[in-house]
């Protein structure tokens, strides 16, 4: 099957259920940085290291590069991960001038919907690879590497020769996006706990 379209219904659905949620993340991105207060620009720069007005347009322009791309995208745009990349740690994989498909392995199907490293993110943190999206690279992975190049990229201004090493890392594209769509969903569940409030207190009221 290596190398293969995905002919498997549970793993077609898997791949909607992970494109849904790529979408779902990016517009939540995109609406913390159009509202661009001081908690937006403070999730920011703990992400990227830096919270510049360049940053930020790059940034919402990857994204609505990704949407496109998400868009056209179907259960025909993957297939299973080549033999000769198969390892123990493959999530998925891109040849980054071919925006047309994305590479899965085992791992994939596997992955959560919430929390960290989602299914959703893993396609945007693959998505983020292709060179007509942002060319991000693979300089560090997982939550406490990012954090530590996020680190590294806001130190010494405007000299740091690692300034944009987060921001091109694709790993903590992910973890940004993801982050984006908890904080929306906590937002709307703190906004329907508030409404819910109101309406017992009013239907109490003598």
């Amino acid at each position: 099957m290596t190398g293969q379209p995905v002919t498997d219904v549970n793993h077609q659905m898997r791949i909607n259920q992970a494109l849904a949620d790529q979408h779902d993340m990016l517009v939540a991105a995109r609406r913390e940085l159009m509202r661009w207060d001081d908690t937006a620009k403070k999730n920011f720069r703990m992400a990227f290291g830096n919270d510049s007005l360049q940053a930020r347009y790059d940034m919402m322009d990857q994204i609505d590069k990704q949407i496109k791309l998400n868009q056209k995208y179907s259960t025909a745009n993957f297939r299973y991960a080549e033999q000769k990349y198969r390892e123990p740690d493959l999530v998925a994989y891109v040849y980054p001038n071919d925006p047309n498909t994305v590479y899965l392995d085992d791992r994939f199907f596997s992955a959560s919907r919430d929390g960290r490293n989602t299914i959703g993110g893993t396609l945007i943190h693959e998505f983020s690879h292709f060179s007509n999206i942002a060319g991000t690279d693979d300089h560090a992975y997982g939550e406490r590497n990012t954090t530590a190049l996020s680190a590294l990229s806001s130190m010494f201004g405007k000299l740091n020769p690692f300034k944009n090493a987060a921001r091109n890392n694709a790993d903590n594209v992910k973890y940004y996006f993801e982050g984006a769509k908890d904080r929306a969903d906590f937002q709307k569940f703190m906004e329907d706990a508030r409404k819910f409030r109101e309406g017992l207190q009013k239907n109490s009221t003598p």
